[in-house]
């Protein structure tokens, strides 16, 4: 729950290391996982047998997958989030449609085909353009900062209507393989969908035959009150990428398909040198494991509606706060300088992470233009805990007022 510099400053972490230590940093169920592990084997690669702890890890992600068409699927595993993007469009490429429908802003990683999903910031595509091929974009549904200058319910979901424009008028939907979305906006700005969205477009996705693809990489293992953020919408995806708490701090991504996409590939069709090594294996079954246990994700969620409650009263009291949302442990507060206009704040956004880092709290911004503050704290946190952080929280944010004006 808190880490401590050089100098021996302790700070309450609302990072978590970006959503990938569910647990926290020294849970003694994980720790003791390592250290046997290595007092076994440290590492080898599935390129040369099938170890113990990966088959276990398995197992348990199967066990905890909600969807009743991936029960039975299968997975492949890489070494980080973005090898988990890359392997799912690996699979669906296989089938020769070979367009992929994205959202902006998004982050999906930022390997080359990763990126080219990636709807964020055009700086990251600087003097690299073109990327991997074949990736057509469409708005997030992103309420706050509608695209088409609407305002929700009224706009009777012009960004569903967005995207069957776009298979009528610029994409043939016989060549498109699959959407991929996060069920909740990540790095992005941490949008949460209108409840009807995703049930529309995965309609849409049923029509055509395309494969709705869930990035849960960040959002999945309890982060968002349930195990996983899909959950929330009701919808099944055709494939699901995961990673972040799913190594327990140890490098690790994996995509979850239906067993009949995934015997498409022969064997070696897909490979990754630490891709489902075995002390992630390990830390990451003792880490999902806690979070099933414990019921993490329901602490997550009675967290989440706490941290939020406090959020919206300081949204009453501080201006600069334009928007609050989110769901479970995974939220975000965005700065304007005018709530009418809704100008980027992302001075005031940078000045807040940083009195708040003096004063014993970790927090990040997030969005295309860094004017979000997004919290992740553990989802073993405590109402104590929470409080602190958000009176540490609302002193920054005010003390940054005072200061800018």
């Amino acid at each position: 729950m808190t880490v401590q510099d050089v100098d021996g400053n302790r700070y309450i972490d609302f990072t978590s290391g970006a959503a990938v230590m569910g647990v926290g940093y020294r849970h003694p169920m994980v720790v003791e996982a390592l250290k046997s592990q290595l007092d076994k084997l440290v590492s080898h690669s599935l390129f040369f047998g099938t170890f113990e702890p990966l088959v276990k890890l398995s197992e348990k992600v199967k066990e905890l997958i909600p969807w009743s068409s991936l029960k039975d699927g299968k997975l492949a595993y890489g070494a980080s989030g973005s090898e988990a993007v890359e392997i799912a469009l690996w699979l669906v490429r296989r089938s020769r449609r070979l367009v992929v429908l994205a959202l902006f802003p998004s982050y999906h990683g930022r390997t080359l085909a990763a990126n080219s999903l990636t709807g964020m910031k055009s700086a990251w595509r600087k003097n690299t353009l073109p990327l991997a091929p074949g990736v057509v974009h469409a708005p997030y549904p992103y309420c706050y900062r509608c695209p088409f200058k609407l305002e929700y319910p009224d706009c009777e979901m012009a960004c569903v209507s967005y995207i069957e424009s776009m298979l009528d008028m610029l994409v043939p939907p016989e060549d498109v393989g699959a959407f991929i979305m996060e069920p909740l906006g990540g790095s992005g700005g941490y949008q949460v969908p209108p409840a009807e969205y995703v049930p529309a477009v995965k309609k849409i996705c049923e029509k055509h035959d395309i494969n709705f693809i869930a990035d849960e990489i960040q959002t999945g293992f309890g982060r968002t009150g349930r195990m996983f953020a899909m959950e929330h919408w009701g919808v099944e995806p055709d494939l699901a990428t995961i990673g972040k708490a799913l190594g327990g701090g140890i490098p690790i991504g994996a995509t979850i398909a239906k067993k009949e996409m995934m015997d498409t590939w022969e064997a070696g069709g897909w490979g990754s040198t630490f891709g489902g090594n075995t002390l992630a294996a390990v830390a990451g079954h003792a880490t999902i494991s806690l979070i099933q246990e414990e019921r993490l994700d329901r602490n997550a969620a009675k967290m989440g509606e706490y941290l939020t409650d406090g959020l919206k009263g300081m949204m009453e009291r501080r201006e600069s706060i334009g928007d609050v949302r989110g769901k479970g442990l995974m939220l975000a507060f965005e700065l304007v300088k005018n709530r009418k206009t809704k100008e980027p704040f992302s001075e005031a956004a940078r000045q807040i992470v940083q009195r708040s880092m003096k004063k014993g709290l970790l927090v990040s911004t997030c969005g295309t233009y860094g004017n979000v503050i997004r919290l992740l704290p553990p989802l073993n946190i405590g109402e104590e805990t929470a409080k602190q952080a958000l009176e540490t929280l609302e002193e920054s944010v005010r003390e940054t007022e005072s200061s800018i004006k």
